[in-house]
């Protein structure tokens, strides 16, 4: 039986972090700007998720990009000791099952 790891958020500088080139996911520059906008309300309140081993980013690769455009230096980041393999099946699954859609909650901003 598998056990879970311990998931701690530490404050990344942004300049740590590295998009994984093969990331699957893009969105539209509109997509962009109302995550943007949404972050400049809210905050970074969904943390980005990165290989301990080397930061590359597996999950909020779109959150990171947005974070950069507001002029973050850290932002919150879950570092997980994975394989390059395991980081890859995860970001792959990230997107097959995102958390509950609030898309159309988010198309008023």
């Amino acid at each position: 039986m598998r056990t879970a790891q311990q998931i701690q958020i530490e404050q990344i500088s942004i300049n740590e972090l590295k998009p994984d080139p093969a990331n699957p996911r893009r969105i539209s520059d509109q997509e962009l700007e109302t995550l943007t906008r949404s972050i400049r309300e809210f905050g970074l309140v969904d943390p980005i998720i990165a290989r301990k081993e080397d930061h590359t980013v597996i999950g909020g690769h779109q959150r990171l990009l947005a974070a950069r455009r507001l002029g973050y230096k850290t932002v919150p980041v879950v570092l997980l000791d994975i394989s390059q393999e395991q980081a890859r099946l995860l970001n792959i699954a990230l997107k097959r099952y995102p958390a509950p859609s609030t898309k159309s909650f988010w198309r008023g901003f």
